[in-house]
């Protein structure tokens, strides 16, 4: 016996299509790195990061207008690289926020930022008794 008369409604097919790509997921992959070298130009920070596993060094490209808080990264950093293509990371050494983004401790990059803007404000207004 067959159920002819059942049908599927296409919201739960989109909903159950959600689902499992919720379970599975496109997952980004990870990639450890240690900072060695920067570059603050006018208007982009050029990071040279180190990956840890293999050695090999590579550049990221960061634009002022994505992520304002790179200024703040110090050689000896670690940062992790995150990307949807694996493969394209392998193959390839220089790297923008189009291939992918890194991700820092938000701790120390904080403290850093706030000592700059202590500095700026000290510097224009003057020590407060």
């Amino acid at each position: 016996m067959k159920n002819t008369g059942v049908k599927i409604r296409p919201i739960y097919k989109a909903l159950a299509l959600g689902t499992l790509l919720g379970i599975t997921g496109c997952k980004k992959a990870e990639y450890k790195n240690v900072v060695f070298g920067l570059e603050k130009q006018t208007c982009q920070t050029v990071v040279f990061i180190r990956d840890v596993e293999t050695g090999v060094e590579r550049i990221y490209r960061n634009y002022d207008s994505v992520d304002q808080n790179c200024h703040y990264l110090r050689v000896g950093d670690t940062v992790s690289f995150l990307t949807d293509n694996p493969e394209y990371y392998r193959k390839n050494r220089m790297f923008n926020s189009k291939h992918g983004h890194i991700v820092y401790d938000m701790d120390s990059i904080g403290i850093r930022r706030g000592r700059a803007i202590n500095t700026l404000v000290n510097q224009q207004f003057g020590k407060q008794k």
